[in-house]
């Protein structure tokens, strides 16, 4: 057996034909069973699901085996349900950046219809730039007023370019903060996330996003609504016009 083995999830079949790489259950069989010798370390990937990491660290502390954690999991594996998180927590280490482990369960939805190939899809890692854009503006750039008056309100621009393929292995994300600028209401925040494997970028993410008050947002989301449904009435009713005129 070999000496090293990265832990990947079960849907990955493609990528568990590569040598040094093992599905979930594999090696969970093998820890149960005590068949996994102790000179094997492991290391974490991706697709692991949330109750195949928790056994994780419990069969591997029992066992006295050495297990490599994503950086920010080490000292707490598994600290809330990951069933829509692609990222692991965000951490700040800058005045304007912060920084995630790419911890992607495989049961998360933006993953259903798309692992059928080895590497892991453009859209997925544009979800995972998403949710740490997210976290960063709610959780560290917005005050505790803003927080509970305030709301993402749109994606105003999006840039996208992917320079290598991710596999399931340890990855990271990288998210700064470039500009915040005063809106006619609210605050435009422009982001430049990148994603990185084995220290190489494999994608970056520009987005711009319009953060503004909960009342507002809700406002102009009712009256954007109310004008497209009145836009297809009426090209309903050109249609019907057209028709009987023929």
């Amino acid at each position: 057996m070999d000496t090293a083995l990265v832990v990947v999830g079960d849907h990955h079949t493609a990528f568990h034909a590569h040598r040094g790489a093992i599905a979930a259950t594999e090696v969970l069989d093998l820890l149960r069973t005590g068949n996994l010798p102790t000179t094997v370390a492991l290391a974490v990937g991706q697709g692991v699901t949330d109750p195949q990491l928790r056994e994780l660290a419990e069969l591997t502390e029992r066992g006295g085996h050495r297990l490599a954690w994503p950086s920010a999991l080490r000292h707490a594996p598994y600290p809330h349900p990951r069933d829509h998180a692609l990222i692991g927590p965000l951490t700040r280490t800058g005045s304007a950046e912060f920084r995630a482990d790419l911890l992607m369960d495989e049961r998360v939805r933006v993953l259903d219809d798309h692992l059928n190939g080895q590497h892991t899809p453009a859209v997925t890692l544009i979800e995972a730039a998403r949710q740490a854009w997210t976290i960063a503006t709610e959780q560290h750039l917005l005050d505790q007023r803003q927080r509970a008056d305030s709301v993402i309100s749109e994606i105003r621009d999006i840039r996208s370019s992917f320079h290598r393929y991710l596999f399931p292995l340890p990855a990271n994300v990288v998210c700064v903060l470039t500009a915040r600028t005063p809106s006619a209401a609210g605050e435009l925040f422009d982001f430049d996330t990148t994603i990185h494997q084995g220290g190489v970028l494999a994608a970056r993410i520009k987005a711009r996003i319009h953060v503004v008050p909960t009342v507002l947002a809700r406002k102009q989301e009712l009256l954007a609504a109310r004008q497209c449904l009145r836009d297809e009435l009426d090209r309903c009713a050109d249609r019907r016009a057209a028709t009987e005129q023929g």
